[in-house]
């Protein structure tokens, strides 16, 4: 049987994001959203996390990247947001390479 999309507050979703941005800068520039099935067939929002060059060295990014997932997944459930957060991370630079406008 065929389940529609969740109404989803895209509104509460932003202030959840413009938060985190808030709480994670300078190590987080900008995060992303859009609400999709996952491969479980379950709604969920996956969330693109851009994180500065400076944040993404090898020595930075295993306590940055802990830090922006418990903050954003945090937010998202403290949020009433009734998806499951699916957070992936790109570096700045990593972005700027993108030519696929379908995942930039």
């Amino acid at each position: 049987m065929y389940e529609p999309m969740p109404v989803v507050d895209h509104e509460r979703i932003s202030e959840a994001i413009s938060t985190a941005l808030k709480q994670l800068s300078p190590d987080v520039l900008d995060i992303s959203y859009r609400i999709q099935r996952d491969w479980t067939d379950e709604w969920v929002i996956y969330l693109t996390v851009l994180l500065s060059d400076a944040s993404a060295t090898d020595a930075n990014l295993r306590n940055v990247t802990r830090k922006a997932r418990e903050t954003v997944s945090d937010l998202v459930f403290s949020s009433g947001i009734e998806l499951f957060p699916h957070i992936h991370f790109r570096s700045e630079s990593e972005e700027a390479k993108r030519t696929d406008p379908v995942f930039a």
